[in-house]
């Protein structure tokens, strides 16, 4: 989940939507979250809540709703120096690659262009705390080999993921 940072009538539903999702109601924390697109005028802060929904959605099971919200993210592109945006698309292709491999689909690509990526960036403000918590959950509904892929995947992102 994206760290909150800024004051506004967004920002004030997606803190609202981080606490249902720290709370487990990922239903409720979702509906904040899709309130909070809405009023956000920022595009990467709108950016920053498509990320958050598409977390949700994969905790939910909604691994196509994923696909689609990731869609709707104004510039997947690379842009050299620009931090911001380049962990928007690293965080993109992370949880791209987590809801495409939970519905079999190739990830080889994706995989190799987010090991690019991140070999010579830190990501910034990314929390990965209730989605290991979540992982690690025995009711869940995942299988064994899928924890075992995503705790991976979600391991190597913490790796190059400062938080603060």
């Amino acid at each position: 989940t994206y760290l909150a940072t800024s004051n506004n009538q967004a920002e004030a539903l997606r803190l609202k939507g981080s606490t249902y999702f720290r709370l487990g109601l990922l239903k409720q924390a979702k509906d904040q979250y899709l309130l909070a697109h809405q009023y956000e005028l920022n595009t990467v802060q709108k950016a920053k809540i498509l990320l958050d929904i598409a977390e949700i959605s994969i905790m939910k099971g909604e691994y196509n709703d994923v696909i689609k919200t990731l869609n709707k993210l104004e510039n997947r592109d690379w842009i050299p120096g620009d931090r911001a945006s380049n962990s928007i698309r690293c965080l993109d292709l992370y949880l791209s690659i987590a809801a495409k491999y939970m519905l079999n689909q190739n990830i080889k690509d994706e995989q190799a262009t987010l090991e690019e990526y991140t070999k010579t960036n830190t990501l910034t403000g990314w929390s990965y705390t209730t989605f290991d918590k979540w992982i690690d959950r025995e009711d869940n509904g995942l299988s064994h080999s899928q924890k075992k892929f995503l705790s991976s995947l979600t391991a190597s992102m913490k790796n190059r993921t400062r938080s603060y």
